[in-house]
């Protein structure tokens, strides 16, 4: 039986979903964060913080055949997903899941993973094209292609269950709102499994 619930964070590109994640998993009590799958091979940093596993690609598809993948997708390539298999040993073990997906992957959360929370984090469009631009270079048509999906993005926040704003100089706030949020839905799912016993 679960013990915990599943958190998932969404947020556009330099919105601060990875940090506030790390930062919640500091200041909740048995939080974890729940790595994804991908076939492309992992950065410096990436296996030691335990962001991502590496798969190759037959085995990712083999995965996804046998309905193991909540959800995937291709960006570029390579194949990114989260495991269903992952989660349930995960929701097993600890009272918070930490998850960190994009807005078509949270949809597929909401629709597979039961007492799923939701949280989109909002950040002010002028703040968010200077996070990206500090992300690298890149072209000016490249900047435009992501502020489309920004835009795409943003449009999806009325889809989940909280906004939450992370304007810079927010973080702290950010995450103590995101942290009070997970707290209620927690004591809300013990209750609901001490009524159930």
């Amino acid at each position: 039986m679960s013990k915990g619930i599943c958190v998932v964070i969404i947020g556009v590109v330099g919105s601060g979903k990875t940090t506030v994640i790390r930062r919640l998993s500091e200041v909740l009590p048995d939080a974890v964060m729940m790595r994804t799958f991908t076939t492309r091979a992992l950065r410096p940093g990436e296996a030691e913080n335990g962001d991502r596993y590496s798969l190759s690609r037959e085995e990712f598809e083999r995965r996804v055949a046998d309905g193991e993948m909540i959800e995937w997708d291709e960006h570029f390539g390579f194949l990114y997903g989260s495991s269903s298999k992952l989660l349930d040993e995960l929701l097993e073990r600890h009272q918070v899941v930490l998850a960190n997906v994009n807005y078509v992957g949270a949809r597929a959360f909401q629709n597979k993973v039961p007492n799923v929370l939701t949280v989109f984090l909002s950040v002010p469009l002028d703040q968010n094209i200077d996070r990206i631009r500090q992300r690298g270079k890149m072209t000016e048509r490249e900047l435009a292609l992501r502020l489309d999906a920004v835009k795409d993005e943003i449009a999806s926040a009325g889809e989940f269950d909280f906004i939450v704003d992370n304007p810079d100089g927010g973080l702290d706030r950010a995450v103590e709102r995101i942290r009070e949020i997970i707290l209620e839905r927690l004591k809300s799912f013990n209750d609901d499994r001490s009524h159930v016993r």
